[in-house]
């Protein structure tokens, strides 16, 4: 019996382990058909490579264009944007 139904169209193998270990009961060896996750590659740059000039008149901009924060949300609401462009900006190859 099987916890999850849909195992059962994935199996591959469901014997009983060849290794005797001198108890009362035998271990039951199954293998599963299964599929893992493909890495997605994202090209990076150094920091040191970063448009760290133009990082900063975009940070300039956004800051002058933003009121101050009212409250620790709106703060770090204003965080989140900031550190997105920078990781934007430093992250992708353009």
């Amino acid at each position: 019996m099987l916890a999850i139904d849909s195992l059962k169209d994935r199996i591959i193998k469901c014997n009983v382990y060849p290794t005797e270990h001198g108890s009362d009961h035998r271990a039951i060896e199954t293998v599963f058909l299964t599929t893992g996750l493909i890495p997605v590659f994202h090209p990076k740059r150094f920091f040191k490579d970063a448009p760290l000039q133009e990082l900063r008149e975009v940070l300039a901009h956004r800051m002058a264009s933003q009121a101050l924060p009212a409250d620790r949300n709106d703060a770090d609401a204003l965080l989140l944007r900031l550190m997105a462009t920078v990781t934007t900006g430093t992250c992708t190859i353009s």
